[in-house]
């Protein structure tokens, strides 16, 4: 088999870990939102959601690049791998939740909503 060719499917494989992990952050997001207002979307701030959502994927992605979450350094399903998931994850709720309260009085989502949305 081609190595070239080879290569190129694991980046791919590796490219749709972080492109899964990414969505079910936002995922998560969204769920923990609507959960908030009773399941009422009328109440939610979109254009809020929509930063949050953006803030925390590019978070989560950063630390998940900086832990080499998606880039075979931990053996799949490992304690190495969930404890460096885990570290993206929180990482990315805590930046989340500070710039909800950094945004002050017109919040971009309820402040439960970073920490439910990141479990």
């Amino acid at each position: 088999m081609n190595t070239r060719k080879t290569s190129v499917r694991t980046r791919l494989r590796r490219l749709a870990l972080l492109v899964a992990d990414v969505l079910l952050v936002s995922i998560g997001l969204v769920l923990a939102t609507a959960a908030r207002y009773d399941g009422d979307i009328r109440q939610i701030n979109r254009p809020g959601l929509l930063v949050a959502v953006g803030i925390m994927a590019v978070i989560y992605a950063a630390l998940a690049a900086t832990f080499r979450l998606h880039q075979a350094r931990y053996k799949v399903g490992s304690v190495d791998e969930f404890t460096a998931l885990a570290v993206a994850v929180a990482g990315a709720a805590l930046v989340g939740l500070a710039t909800v309260v950094l945004a002050g009085a017109s919040r971009l989502v309820p402040l439960s909503v970073p920490p439910l949305g990141a479990v």
